[in-house]
């Protein structure tokens, strides 16, 4: 499935923000697991650029429970390691 929103999340990582500190953060364009194509072993998957970061980061955040949160980060913001 496409993301129709691809555009506007380009230049943004999504950060899933856990309430005891720490989290997880996504980048648009960086190699996703989640992304890939199903495969009919799933050890064979193999990494897609990402297209849903913010979603993977909201999805995180509904395990996590209640003081969690999504914070969006410019991309310039974060180290050169994490830039897609």
């Amino acid at each position: 499935m496409r993301n129709d929103n691809l555009d506007q999340e380009r230049g943004y990582a999504y950060m899933a923000v856990s309430p005891n500190g720490g989290g997880n953060i996504y980048v648009t364009g960086r190699p996703c697991i989640a992304c890939a194509p199903p495969q009919p072993d799933p050890n064979n998957r193999h990494p897609v650029p990402c297209e849903w970061a913010r979603a993977h980061a909201w999805n995180t955040v509904r395990n996590w429970g209640a003081g969690a949160h999504v914070r969006r980060i410019p991309i310039t913001e974060l180290p050169s390691e994490l830039q897609p």
